[in-house]
């Protein structure tokens, strides 16, 4: 499977959500990492396989770190990411660490307007101008 492809994949099964990224995409970490480090760091083959390698990765780190923050228990040991998923090993621990690290967003307790929009007065619609007839001749007057 083509790169590009392999994208598209991992893409649409990602958005099904997180029981299908632990089932279909986490098993398969290590394999596609492996594929990604072929094109990122062995002799360039094709420029399209080389991007689409980052996009991969990129894409990986981002929906794998939610999950492997709630599935795996702290501390975060580099060796065991490296070992686990290889070449994505080091950009996932950092990117689970980061996430530890975040405090989690809390419920806001400001509240905006009823409609979310402040209200700004419109400035009046501008008159188009009418026709009007003085002593047989039509001319145009602005009101």
């Amino acid at each position: 499977m083509q790169l590009a492809s392999l994208y598209g994949a991992i893409e649409g099964l990602s958005e099904l959500g997180t029981e299908v990224i632990k089932v279909f995409i986490l098993p398969r970490v290590k394999h596609v990492a492996d594929r990604i480090e072929n094109a990122m760091e062995g002799p360039v083959l094709s420029n399209i396989d080389k991007i689409a390698a980052g996009h991969i990765k990129h894409l990986l780190v981002k929906v794998l770190s939610p999950l492997l923050k709630t599935i795996r228990q702290p501390p975060d040991f580099l060796e065991e990411y490296r070992n686990e998923f290889g070449y994505l090993g080091p950009a996932l621990h950092a990117a689970v660490v980061k996430a530890r690290t975040q405090p989690t967003p809390s419920p806001s307790t400001s509240t905006p307007n009823a409609t979310g929009v402040s209200t700004t007065p419109a400035p009046p619609p501008v008159a188009a101008p009418t026709p009007r007839s003085i002593s047989g001749q039509t001319t145009i007057v602005q009101t």
